[in-house]
């Protein structure tokens, strides 16, 4: 068995004690133990994932004069609060130091949305980490400083929600397009319509990536940067085999249609707070497999971007409390479900040989 296999199964089995039977202290020990776990499998983990060794330079030759205008591929500059980060733990230890410091303080940040806004905050935890990349680049970082802001948006504080997306975009300069999400807390899409955006966007995919091209052509006005990026786009990772199953088609759908029952059904139970709450993370949910949908086929280098707003983890914690009778079902059917997900990433990937072996700083597993 992959050690992949071994120390996910063994992090995933702690989930059964996310029953409601256990207190919540019990619960951010348990996940603690889970952080220190994934924070020493990650951190010691290295040669993982395409960036690897750009990421590894960036620590190499990151320095405190350089660190506001450090190059990356010789046409732009890497963003500075990831920069600054770089060469902040740089004076304190090497870049395995570096990988298990900056893990844990996401794995932190995961646990801490988790328990705010979840009540089953282990089994979130996890959905969370089934959406991060396994190598630590700026988007993983980022992502995670903003699922911070979703406890602002929910707590209706626009200030504190601007400074966490703030600080996300100084780690990774894609977190800017996400800012007006915040606006669309209060908004109820009803299912019809939910069913329509979804299918829309399925045959959408079909002439996204003419429209796209057509529209960064006309704004370019001459100037090939709009034009070359569109296309670097719309190009990128072209030799992997991006053709969708039956599978990754209708699991969205089989959870927009849970997320609709398990509302309808608790609707009357639900306080006003928690079906507004219910509602943005539904809407959010759905622009997720919209713009997966658009991209995967046309534009698939920015599927990344699709975690910002992918609010799944914080539904199924509603599907659970309301099936908490099948609780140990549920929770073995996510735990299929995340090895799923895991397996797709790492062994049916397109790089696949840079996930296995495991190498680390002591070889190779």
């Amino acid at each position: 068995m992959h050690i992949y296999f071994i120390i996910y199964t063994l992090v995933f089995l702690t989930m059964f004690a996310d029953s409601s039977r256990i207190s919540i202290r019990k619960k951010k020990i348990i996940l603690f133990f889970d952080i220190v776990v994934l924070t020493l499998f990650f951190g010691l983990r290295w040669q993982c994932g395409t960036d690897w060794w750009q990421y590894y330079n960036v620590f190499r030759y990151v320095t405190w004069s350089n660190f506001y205008c450090l190059n990356r591929y010789g046409d732009q500059n890497m963003e500075i609060g990831f920069a600054f980060v770089n060469v902040l733990l740089k004076q304190f230890g090497n870049y395995t130091f570096y990988l298990i410091v900056t893990n844990f303080i996401r794995f932190v940040l995961m646990a801490y949305v988790s328990i705010t806004l979840s009540k089953t905050p282990i089994i979130t935890f996890f959905g969370f980490l089934s959406l991060q990349y396994m190598f630590p680049t700026r988007n993983p970082y980022a992502t995670a400083i903003f699922f911070v802001g979703f406890i602002f948006i929910v707590n209706r504080n626009l200030m504190k929600y601007l400074w966490t997306w703030i600080l996300a975009v100084s780690v990774h300069v894609s977190s800017i397009v996400v800012a007006p999400i915040y606006f669309l807390y209060g908004f109820r899409l009803k299912f019809s319509w939910q069913l329509v955006i979804y299918f829309s966007t399925i045959f959408l995919s079909k002439i996204f990536t003419s429209l796209i091209t057509f529209v960064g052509a006309s704004i370019a006005f001459g100037v090939g940067l709009i034009d070359e990026k569109v296309a670097v786009y719309s190009t990128a990772f072209r030799d992997i085999d991006k053709s969708r199953g039956i599978v990754s088609l209708a699991l969205p759908l089989f959870f927009i249609c849970l997320f609709e029952y398990v509302r309808k059904i608790n609707k009357n139970t639900m306080s006003e707070n928690d079906i507004k709450k219910y509602d943005f993370f539904v809407l959010c949910y759905l622009i997720s497999t919209g713009l997966w949908n658009l991209l995967m086929d046309t534009m698939p280098d920015l599927c990344r971007y699709v975690e910002f707003v992918n609010t799944w983890p914080l539904l199924i914690p509603f599907v659970v409390q309301k099936y908490k009778r099948y609780f140990v079902l549920v929770v073995m059917m996510l735990i299929a479900y995340y090895l799923y997900r895991m397996n797709n990433t790492i062994y049916l990937g397109a790089y696949r040989d840079l996930f296995v072996p495991y190498k680390s700083i002591w070889g190779t597993f």
